[in-house]
């Protein structure tokens, strides 16, 4: 793949992974609080927040894994790009949870 032809699939999938990120806030985050489904099951689990979503993410790369293992066969009930978007969504939400803390350096 070609470094433009890289950069335009980069570029296609991360807007269409920011549409899919902002739908699903809908069902699960407040709209005062974007990171609020980590924190309520966090409390809920005596858990901090950013374990539970690592919890979370971890389904979405134990998936990825098995599709790479199985040579790219995607046979599963969500399509393997929905799961890598949802892992990457998963990483900025991390992000944002690091970053409400304070513990981001640039």
């Amino acid at each position: 793949m070609t470094n433009p032809t890289f950069k335009q699939m980069r570029h296609r999938h991360t807007w269409t992974r920011f549409k899919m990120c902002d739908k699903k806030s809908e069902d699960y985050a407040a709209e005062t609080d974007r990171l609020m489904n980590f924190k309520r099951t966090g409390a809920g689990l005596s858990l901090p927040p950013e374990t539970v979503l690592m919890i979370f993410a971890t389904k979405h790369f134990d998936a990825i894994n098995s599709f790479v293992r199985a040579g790219g066969k995607d046979d599963r009930s969500e399509p393997i790009v929905g799961r890598i978007y949802d892992l990457q969504n998963y990483l900025d939400l991390l992000l944002g949870l690091i970053e409400e803390r304070g513990n981001v350096a640039e």
